[in-house]
């Protein structure tokens, strides 16, 4: 199924590698754990995870951040739900703040920058605990990152992935490699489980698939967040 990319947004800007990494999160706890990484972790469905304006607006990194909130609380039992408006509203505050003209400015974000504003002042009425920076070439950190994180409702894992055009058109099915497609830009993915061959990350108001090849031909960048 080909899908037109006007409808499905990306507009991920490149990552500071390394700044965000400041925070007090300590990334090596989730590598080199006495206790095994599980096999696979599977978080509850929150029932729909819903576009959040980012079929129309380049806010994927916001509704990447909205996601994380979704499954932290439905794993702790809540009912929060945020609005695509509320999720474009923070977008667009973000893009003002950043010097951009207009009143819906849309140039998009960067993961590692947003992070650090819902840590310091918060986005959504919300804020991070903490954050850091995971090695993504490491599939055991990205694994132990979401099953520490994840099951217990204490956060989940963001990605910035380079999409290529066969990832939109493989969607919603799962995402493989496919030769050597061009790509259609950068865009930002919450991650909440896995298993042997797969991530499970959502992106476009859908629960999906990946493959680890996938992730490491096209992942360029990962955080573990730690929702307060």
């Amino acid at each position: 199924m080909r899908l037109d990319h006007r409808i499905h947004r990306l507009w991920r800007k490149p990552g500071k590698h390394g700044r965000a990494a400041k925070g007090t999160l300590d990334t090596p706890r989730f590598v080199g754990s006495a206790a095994p990484i599980p096999t696979s972790v599977t978080s509850p469905h929150p029932g729909n995870w819903y576009m959040l304006g980012n079929d129309k607006w380049g806010d994927c990194v916001f509704a990447a951040c909205a996601h994380v909130v979704r499954s932290v609380d439905k794993v702790n039992g809540g009912k929060f739900a945020l609005t695509s408006q509320e999720v474009v509203n923070a977008y667009f505050a973000y893009g003002i703040s950043q010097g951009e003209a207009g009143p819906h400015p849309d140039g998009g974000a960067g993961v590692d920058q947003v992070l650090q504003i819902w840590k310091t002042t918060g986005i959504f009425g919300t804020q991070i605990k903490d954050y850091a920076s995971l090695d993504v070439t490491n599939h055991d950190e990205i694994k132990s990152a979401i099953a520490t994180l994840v099951p217990t409702g204490k956060g989940a894992v963001i990605l910035g992935v380079t999409l290529p055009q066969s990832a939109e058109d493989q969607f919603p099915g799962p995402w493989t490699v496919r030769g050597n497609p061009k790509i259609i830009g950068g865009h930002a993915i919450s991650a909440t489980g896995y298993d042997e061959n797969w991530l499970n990350p959502e992106s476009w108001g859908c629960r999906i698939k990946a493959s680890w090849e996938f992730i490491a031909t096209y992942c360029d960048e990962g955080y573990a967040v730690t929702y307060q």
